[in-house]
């Protein structure tokens, strides 16, 4: 399980380290299906354009489990719904793996 406090302060740290220009709309712990994620929402430069950024963080089978939606600052709003419908539709089950991906290395 991830210590939510310290994963957050140095995800935090990380990203502030990529993007001296983050800016930073969300830094909470949300609940989605019954599960706790640390959710980051930020805009940056990146690739000489303005980013907007969601990224949503949990423990997953004991790694840690990433979900980033981004979309060009200019065009967030326009994604806003679509990204919050993804969000909405995320469930982790505790289900086996298929075989192919059981097989790679950690």
């Amino acid at each position: 399980m991830i210590d939510m406090p310290r994963y957050r302060q140095a995800l935090e740290k990380e990203l502030e380290s990529l993007h001296p220009d983050l800016r930073w709309i969300a830094r909470e712990v949300v609940e989605l299906g019954g599960t706790r994620w640390l959710r980051m929402e930020y805009t940056a430069r990146e690739r000489e354009t303005d980013r907007h950024f969601q990224m949503y963080v949990t423990s997953f089978r004991g790694r840690t489990l990433i979900v980033n939606m981004q979309a060009r600052a200019s065009e967030a709003a326009r994604w806003t719904a679509e990204h919050a419908r993804v969000v909405e539709s995320i469930e982790l089950r505790d289900c086996d793996l298929p075989p192919e991906a059981a097989s790679r290395p950690r």
